[in-house]
């Protein structure tokens, strides 16, 4: 049981943190592994041994925005702020920690995708159009 107090403590205070700005709403993602590659250069080529390449990886989801777009959705009002999408969702009822929030396009609008950690330990995702602050159903 201590284990389960102490993982919902630290959702607790991951949530806690990107609500202030300290962290952000979007974790990176982890690093690729490493790609181990060994023999000979190609003998036609006689190019120099090969090396793992270190490819940029995609965000979490080609839809959603990067921290600049972010902010600039925000900035232009063409979204409402985090914040302000939380308290859209507080008072449609919802009361568990948001522990993760990422700003996506679908549909052609802007939402917010909040994932949610119930008092149960339930984890819930649930959209919030970025614009109007209602709820999407079936998201």
């Amino acid at each position: 049981m201590p284990v389960v107090r102490l993982a919902h403590a630290l959702l607790v205070l991951t949530a806690a943190l990107a609500a202030t700005g300290a962290l952000a709403a979007d974790p990176p993602s982890p690093p690729e592994p490493a790609t181990v590659l060994t023999g000979p250069p190609a003998p036609e080529t006689g190019a120099a041994p090969a090396t793992a390449a270190h490819a940029q990886t995609p965000p979490h989801h080609p839809a959603c925005l990067s921290k600049s777009e972010q902010r600039a959705a925000v900035a232009a009002k063409s979204a409402m702020s985090l914040g302000d999408a939380i308290k859209s969702l507080r008072a449609h009822g919802r009361r568990a920690e948001v522990v993760r929030a990422r700003l996506c396009r679908r549909d052609e609008k802007l939402v917010y995708v909040l994932t949610l950690l119930g008092r149960s330990g339930r984890v819930r995702e649930v959209t919030v159009n970025a614009v109007s602050g209602e709820l999407i159903v079936g998201r």
